[in-house]
């Protein structure tokens, strides 16, 4: 190719780049402008949240942990200092026709040789301030976010935008907290190094600091650009990584495995799985390699900027305005500086994109209470309550369809209702309206003529005891699964072994090798695997093991065989003897010995009555559905 083209072509190339570069630049400076500064200031916002969370949960660790890194921010410029001294001392003694050295020297030496000791001891006290700090404060934390999750209202986890956050919470709050603090506080060390280098530069020369500031500033903005960038990926993707953990959920979990293998869907889940995390990575991907680019680009800059300043402090030693020792001490000083300006962008990126997810983590902390405990409780000698839906009115946040309308209903105590209807007719939001996860919109739920907002829920829910499809059954002993219908009484053994000889658990139990305190899952050394007939056995002996006078039964054999499912059914009658008891069934067969069965219709009664009653009414909905299940239909 002729001379001529190469040196138009490279021109070309030249400037497209450079035209490239400067664009880029505009817009991430553009993109930090109009949405960087709300983000800076949950940034900042964290930071001083944070830092009074560690403060207060362990004081002298943190104050230890403080002290420091200001030693080791100040070791350097003392030594540098000594070396600059040295320098001049040796030259002015190899100047000299002496051969011996001096006393001076020696002093500096040890000076130097004390400030390295120092800095080590420090050190050693940095890291043991720092692991320990951080036991305190990981201990804590990790207490009160468990807890925020165990006393979070329902609300929060059917509300999608608040279970977004509540994924973060969960996926980030054992480590970006961590991880803020750190960058945090060593964040301070260069701020220190700043100033002291700063104060010693601006007496020297005040254009090499503003050479390095100028060649730092764009490095920051590129920084901050895609340390919000990172975080932004994050919060745009939750519903990758939501789809992500629960499509993974099902190829870890035993329980899932087996019709993984029958319907032959573990590929289908494993390819899922790996193009989820693919999507979500590549647009991290994208951002660091922008990042690197921008990064290289201005180490250019960088390089051209320090050449200057080497050029100015030798000037001033060939003026003989500065000796050799002090250009020592200046250039090094010079590097500090950068170095310094260099370490705060870079750590205060990691700051700025960690303290996003920590400001997530304490806004999480601070969701407040929708349902808030009233004071009053229920009289100790009260037996079964009435309880009374008077002209109810819900509907779900954030919903526009209203699930019950001035909604009545009355239960009188000792009263077995049985509540059918197609899926979504209102029966298990009649129940959670019972339980005031939610609050009605309108109305009262009255409990023996107190109104459900103002009784203590902890006072309610030690007169409820429940038995839901999906039931809780822990990786404990079969004891404690028991025990903890009521864990006030978990120490009551005999207690145990009654209840569990109500709800028919007691033979297979004596049958396990380890009996009572035989763990029940295989995740532990000796432990076993319940069939899904025992799990609800020793799930019912725990609602014997409350004795409440209130039962709530959802679904109780649904997921059970007919055997199974009569003989849970004969424990459940005992188990209802004497007690208010709501139950919701798809199979009708459970329903049929009840007091009351109420059939939901698009959040009303639609028609009520015994079963018998019920099947009397022409065209009926109960008897429609009755019809389906035994086969006449």
């Amino acid at each position: 190719m002729p001379r001529g083209l190469r040196e138009i072509g490279g021109f070309l190339l030249y400037n497209l780049t450079v035209m490239r570069i400067t664009e880029a630049f505009k817009k991430a400076l553009r993109y930090n402008i109009n949405g960087g500064f709300t983000k800076l200031k949950k940034t900042f916002e964290a930071s001083r949240v944070l830092i009074t969370y560690v403060y207060k949960k362990s004081p002298l660790y943190f104050i230890g942990y403080l002290v420091t890194i200001i030693i080791d921010s100040l070791i350097p410029y003392a030594v540098l200092w000594l070396i600059s001294i040295l320098i001049d001392e040796l030259i002015t003694n190899y100047s000299s026709a002496s051969t011996l050295i001096s006393t001076k020297i020696y002093y500096i030496i040890l000076g130097i040789i004390g400030s390295a000791l120092i800095k080590n001891l420090n050190d050693t006290a940095n890291n043991f301030c720092e692991v320990y700090l951080w036991f305190d404060v990981a201990r804590e934390l990790d207490k009160d976010v468990t807890r925020k999750f165990a006393y979070l209202d329902t609300e929060y986890y059917e509300n999608p935008e608040a279970r977004d956050l509540l994924n973060k919470v969960s996926d980030n709050y054992d480590q970006r907290p961590q991880q803020f603090f750190s960058y945090l506080m060593w964040l301070l060390q260069p701020i220190i190094e700043l100033a002291a280098s700063l104060s010693i530069l601006l007496f020297f020369n005040p254009i090499i600091v503003l050479l390095v500031f100028l060649s730092a500033l764009p490095e920051l903005i590129v920084q901050l650009n895609y340390g919000e960038r990172s975080y932004g990926i994050w919060d745009a993707k939750a519903s990758v990584k939501r789809d992500y953990y629960l499509s993974k959920g099902f190829v870890t979990n035993e329980t899932s495995l087996m019709e993984l293998r029958v319907f032959n869907v573990r590929n289908y889940l494993l390819e899922r799985i790996v193009k989820l995390f693919t999507e979500f990575q590549d647009q991290q991907k994208e951002a660091e390699n922008k990042r690197s680019l921008f990064s290289a680009i201005l180490s250019v800059v960088r390089a051209g900027v320090y050449g200057i300043i080497v050029f100015l402090i030798i000037t001033a030693v060939l003026l003989k305005n500065i000796t050799v020792g002090l250009f020592s001490f200046y250039l090094s000083t010079s590097e500090r500086l950068y170095e310094a300006l260099s370490v705060i962008v870079e750590r205060f990126s990691k700051v700025y994109e960690n303290g996003l997810f920590v400001y997530d983590i304490f806004k999480f902390l601070n969701f407040k209470e929708k349902i808030v405990s009233g004071s009053v409780v229920l009289r100790e000698t009260l037996t079964i309550p009435q309880i009374k839906f008077v002209d109810v009115t819900f509907k779900y946040p954030g919903k526009d369809v209203l699930i019950f309308d001035k909604f009545n209903l009355t239960i009188e105590p000792g009263e077995h209702v049985a509540i059918v209807g197609e899926n979504g007719a209102g029966k298990t939001t009649l129940i959670k309206l019972l339980m005031r996860f939610y609050d009605v919109d309108s109305g009262k739920i009255l409990i023996d003529g107190i109104d459900l907002k103002k009784l203590n829920l902890e006072n309610w829910y030690s007169k409820v005891a429940v038995l839901f499809q999906e039931f809780n059954f822990y990786h404990y002993d079969a004891r404690t699964n028991i025990g903890l219908g009521d864990s006030n009484r978990l120490w009551d053994f005999n207690r145990v072994v009654e209840s569990a000889k109500k709800s028919g658990a007691h033979d297979f139990i004596e049958n396990y090798k380890y009996k009572y305190k035989q763990v029940l899952n295989t995740s532990f050394r000796g432990g076993i695997a319940p069939s899904t007939g025992q799990k609800q056995k020793i799930a019912l002996a725990r609602a014997f093991f409350k004795d409440a006078p209130v039962l709530i039964l959802d679904e109780p054999t649904s997921a059970l065989d007919a055997v199974s499912a009569q003989l849970i059914t004969e424990s459940l009658e005992t188990l209802m003897k004497g007690r208010t008891t709501f139950i919701i069934a798809h199979r009708l067969s459970t329903v049929r010995k009840a007091n009351l069965i109420l059939v939901f219709e698009a959040g009303k009664i639609a028609e009520q009555g015994t079963h018998d009653e019920l099947l009397q009414i022409p065209n009926g909905v109960y008897k429609h559905l009755y019809e389906l299940q035994i086969g006449l239909k």
